[in-house]
């Protein structure tokens, strides 16, 4: 496969669209909280509601998820869901509302209105962000507002044992003697998982096939049958199956800037220098649309804060693979900017 080099720049119409995607539109106006009787005990007090003191939201909490259920985006939500009802007033449920790379779930998102009983966000990896800078979605950056990052889970890269390689070097001795031979399975085409192959092609100075499958699942029988040789995919789509006993899956690469998965050694990115690899990852997020108030966002934050330092949700995430690394507002806006600029850059080169 023949790569495309040439990088685009940012055009300022662009940076109009990535500083928009952190930024809070009119306020809805929500009724202040109650002050507390004067004759509350301490001991009542320590029963409060764990609610922000400027907006006091005890209704229900739609979570929309772009994903059938059952699949680990569901599953994350439900975990979401069942935390933030642990420490908050308001209910929590979950809709699955899956389609039209992600136009679906922002469409019911813009047309959900913000009331004193319903609200209604979005929880979304960032190939959402990834298809509207394609222009494979109808909406825009601007259309939507990060409110928290969730997690993040890094690429791997792995092979069989069929292949002979043991580890990244043998696999990268391979592909620069054969350049164009090898074939590199992913799941979908024009997403993370292709945004992930083409930076690090660019990164490692390799060519390679890159084979599109409709699913990790898929991707993994391509594998195993020897369609193709290598396959990349997110760490929880694959950790299980290189800790099984006696497996024939063999670790070689990740985006992971250190290798923190216990008992499986990959090769990383930083440890090769393929320092804008790194930034390609599958990370999740809770989004609002646009015209939400600073209050509704503060309290979301507060409460999602909250949620993922509860021991259910941090005994789901060992128990599903989940890297929770919970950013607030102002450092998940800074996040999803930073992987805009990188994704506008090397969109170019994915075919």
């Amino acid at each position: 496969m023949k790569k495309t080099t040439a990088l685009i720049s940012i055009t300022s119409a662009l940076c109009l669209m990535l500083s928009a995607c952190g930024g809070s539109a009119a306020a809805t106006t929500a009724a202040p909280a109650q002050a507390p009787a004067a004759t509350t005990t301490a001991a009542a007090a320590a029963e409060a509601p764990k609610q922000d003191a400027g907006f006091d939201f005890k209704g229900t909490v739609k979570i929309l998820c772009d994903s059938e259920s059952g699949t680990n985006e569901d599953l994350l939500c439900r975990a979401i869901a069942s935390s933030c009802e642990e420490v908050s007033d308001a209910t929590f449920i979950v809709e699955n509302v899956p389609g039209g790379n992600s136009a679906t779930a922002v469409q019911t998102l813009k047309s959900s209105k913000t009331t004193d009983r319903d609200m209604t966000i979005l929880l979304e990896s960032n190939s959402m962000a990834l298809s509207m800078l394609q222009g494979t979605n109808p909406y825009k950056l601007e259309d939507i507002q990060i409110v928290s990052k969730i997690s993040t889970d890094w690429y791997t890269v792995v092979t069989t044992t069929a292949t002979g390689f043991k580890n990244w070097n043998d696999a990268l001795e391979y592909i620069k003697a054969h350049p164009g031979e090898l074939n590199w399975g992913c799941s979908g085409a024009k997403n993370n998982s292709n945004l992930f192959f083409s930076v690090l092609s660019k990164d490692a100075d390799i060519d390679a096939n890159y084979v599109s499958y409709s699913g990790t699942g898929k991707a993994k029988v391509g594998l195993v049958a020897g369609d193709v040789q290598i396959m990349a995919a997110t760490s929880a789509n694959l950790l299980d199956n290189l800790r099984e006993e006696g497996t024939e899956y063999v670790p070689l690469l990740t985006n992971r800037p250190t290798n923190e998965f216990e008992g499986v050694d990959f090769t990383t990115c930083t440890e090769m220098g393929y320092e804008t690899t790194n930034a390609i990852t599958s990370s999740r997020a809770i989004y609002t649309d646009s015209v939400a108030s600073d209050a509704e966002v503060k309290w979301l934050a507060n409460i999602l804060g909250k949620a993922v330092k509860t021991d259910s949700f941090k005994e789901f995430s060992v128990t599903n693979n989940i890297i929770s690394d919970y950013m607030d507002t102002a450092e998940a806006e800074e996040w999803f900017k930073g992987y805009c600029e990188t994704a506008v850059e090397m969109i170019p080169a994915m075919e």
